[in-house]
């Protein structure tokens, strides 16, 4: 299983969980104030996880609307 994760510091990250009791896969790409802090705020995100039709990879992309104004 995949996650996003979006962090109230502005952090985002792409997790694969290999096995619900083992944990996550480590050294997953992130981003460090990807976005303005969170704190006290309403934010959209969307998160989309797709294989390739020709089975050669995974493509992860993550939308976040900052200021909740769906934009």
């Amino acid at each position: 299983m995949r996650s996003s994760n979006t962090y109230e510091t502005g952090r985002v990250k792409f997790e694969k969980d290999l096995m619900h009791t083992i944990g996550y896969t480590t050294k997953d790409p992130e981003k460090e104030q990807a976005i303005l802090k969170l704190d006290r705020k309403w934010v959209g995100i969307k998160a989309v996880f797709y294989n390739l039709s020709n089975g050669r990879g995974v493509i992860l992309k993550q939308w976040i609307d900052q200021d909740a104004s769906n934009t």
